[in-house]
């Protein structure tokens, strides 16, 4: 039982036993553990449960002049973990487009392709549409990026570059071979300058293949892709990534 004490008609408590300047501190650091080990798991938490790209189709989108040269190149990558002419359908054989990386999209998949989703800027949305014509309809604002490791064909020929390729037929990041780092929770960009070497937030242009992939498009569980009845619009394979200038800061 703790015994007040009077003091010039003032009410005063002992101090605790035990409670010491070192003891005090050694709780200040185990609560600021605490929080960074929640950060972690929370930043964590938000890669792997990320939304899906929003770059779901409802029209089928018309095919372009270079589609069928497309369709025949996707054939020929029998070589690389995910065969990609038995599921993509090719639209164009190469677009150049220009957005904001969502934040918490960069991802390495099973597969080990990188995927990203990039957030259209305003001029590379009208580009899409004029791209794929007038009679495109409902064209997504994200588009789904995915970055193959090697994409080789029966003789061990690059058929589109990958990031895991040598020198010659690796993805370009500003015009050098790309170098991701994937030791972490999330891919980093060692081509970036500085000691933030994440793709979140930056502002880019990529250049790849236009397909759609169906994915799991059938599937009804609302936790699923949210691509649309057609499937994701994709630059899928990217064959290079150019970091712009971030037009807010211009």
């Amino acid at each position: 039982m703790r015994m007040i004490r009077m003091k010039n008609g003032v009410r005063t408590f002992p101090a605790q036993r035990g409670s010491t300047p070192r003891r005090t501190a050694l709780r200040s650091l185990v609560r600021l553990l605490a929080i960074m080990l929640a950060t972690t798991a929370a930043a964590q938490n938000a890669a792997q449960n990320r939304p899906w790209c929003d770059s779901g189709l409802s029209r089928p989108a018309p095919q372009t002049a270079t589609a069928s040269e497309l369709k025949d190149k996707l054939r020929e990558a029998t070589n690389t973990p995910d065969p990609m002419g038995n599921r993509l359908l090719p639209i164009s054989l190469s677009i150049t487009l220009s957005g904001i990386v969502q934040l918490n999209s960069v991802h390495q998949e099973h597969d080990e392709d990188i995927t990203f989703c990039l957030k259209l800027d305003q001029q590379s949305q009208q580009h899409l549409q004029h791209e794929l014509g007038a009679n495109a309809r409902d064209l997504p604002t994200e588009i789904h990026m995915e970055i193959v490791p090697y994409a080789l064909d029966r003789s061990g020929n690059a058929i589109f570059p990958g990031w895991q390729e040598g020198k010659k037929d690796r993805v370009l990041f500003d015009g050098e071979p790309i170098r991701i780092n994937t030791n972490g929770w999330s891919p980093l960009f060692d081509n970036l300058s500085g000691k933030d070497k994440r793709l979140d937030g930056k502002h880019i242009q990529v250049t790849g293949s236009l397909v759609v992939d169906p994915h799991e498009n059938l599937r009804t569980s609302s936790k699923g892709s949210r691509c649309g009845p057609q499937g994701c619009l994709e630059l899928h394979p990217v064959v290079a990534i150019t970091l712009l200038n971030d037009p807010e800061r211009e």
